[in-house]
């Protein structure tokens, strides 16, 4: 059976694969990896590269948003146990600058940091509603994901949503793209609002791997979730 690590995005746990894990019928085995209680940035990298040591075969790495930036940074670091990686709503950089244009500018994941410590709640709420495309939100996704988060998540400490936030401020893993040797799928949103659908074109042209790349339309930043069926296909004809 073909193994896969998903990696989660900011504030967001293993409950919202629930939908893709459904599709893929049993197939694949998934482990998940939990980014609550972060303490410092370089512990993104480190609960990856542990896990990966642990498991006895090779896996497929997928990751999700800010889990993206994850993935990309330490597959050359354990290239023994990845047999290819997986994008979804990915970047390779989440602000913008150094003629990077495809991300949010610094000073408005600084105002992010300000306002989880002033209302976290009210901070994931608004992060939340700009995950969905306009179709998405009248096809009732939106109030499906807050129904899980609200009766499945654990939450997480306002200072590990810092870390991650800053995490997302600084990390620029551009210059590992090139030097990528396993096969990579990238999988986007044509309406993401979170990672513009041109950050998934990027890393589709600069990793040195061989990639393709699939944007779904009237779609947003969660497309394993709202166009779970599809995502599991296009996963299953990589993995294979």
């Amino acid at each position: 059976m073909k193994q896969a690590l998903l990696l989660p995005g900011w504030g967001m746990e293993k409950d919202v694969f629930c939908s893709l894990i459904e599709a893929f019928e049993e197939r694949v085995e998934f482990t998940f990896i939990d980014w609550r209680g972060i303490k410092t940035k370089a512990e993104y990298e480190a609960r990856v590269i542990s896990t990966l040591r642990d498991m006895k075969d090779k896996v497929h790495l997928v990751g999700w948003s800010l889990g993206s930036i994850v993935a990309l940074n330490v597959v050359n670091q354990v290239p023994e146990k990845v047999a290819g990686i997986i994008i979804i709503g990915g970047t390779s950089r989440f602000t913008i600058g150094d003629d990077y244009a495809y991300g949010w500018h610094k000073r408005i994941v600084n105002r992010m940091k300000t306002n989880v410590k002033r209302d976290k709640d009210q901070t994931l709420r608004s992060f939340d509603l700009a995950m969905f495309s306009e179709t998405e939100h009248k096809q009732g996704y939106y109030d499906q994901f807050v129904q899980i988060r609200n009766e499945q998540f654990q939450g997480d400490s306002t200072d590990s949503l810092e870390v991650g936030l800053q995490y997302l401020i600084e990390t620029d893993v551009r210059n590992i793209l090139p030097i990528i040797k396993v096969p990579c799928l990238i999988i986007h949103g044509e309406e993401d609002g979170i990672t513009p659908v041109e950050a998934g074109k990027f890393i589709n042209e600069q990793v040195g791997s061989e990639s393709s790349i699939y944007v779904l339309q009237d779609t947003g930043h969660m497309p394993f979730f709202t166009k779970a069926d599809k995502c599991a296909q296009l996963m299953r004809e990589f993995m294979e």
